[in-house]
């Protein structure tokens, strides 16, 4: 997982574009992208359930006609959202620095 922490630091993040989400000056949560592809969409804990993912990915799917992201199979809560959205499965695999399975999503906008 530390590997993935790092890449998400120096080579995605880096490598994308990011909008922000605030509330009251504050961040409380941002999505990343590189084409179509969500590189990260967090927000804060204790901010879920609260509609600002859906607002970001809302914001950001008016630019593309399909969005993918990749999540761990483990993060419930990450599939939860997608799953939600209305992301469909279309590849899995196993990341094996982490040794965790992987399943890459699309949603048509």
């Amino acid at each position: 997982m530390e590997k993935v922490k790092t890449d998400m630091t120096n080579l995605y993040i880096p490598n994308s574009e990011t909008w922000v989400y605030e509330i009251n000056n504050s961040i409380v949560g941002f999505i990343s992208m590189m084409d179509n592809e969500i590189g990260g969409l967090f927000v804060l804990p204790n901010s879920h359930s609260k509609g600002i993912g859906t607002k970001l990915v809302d914001f950001i799917k008016k630019y593309y006609s399909e969005l993918e992201v990749e999540v761990f199979k483990k993060n419930s809560v990450g599939r939860a959202f997608y799953d939600k959205y209305g992301f469909e499965r279309i590849k899995k695999y196993m990341h094996e620095e982490s040794g965790n399975e992987v399943l890459r999503l699309k949603v048509i906008c």
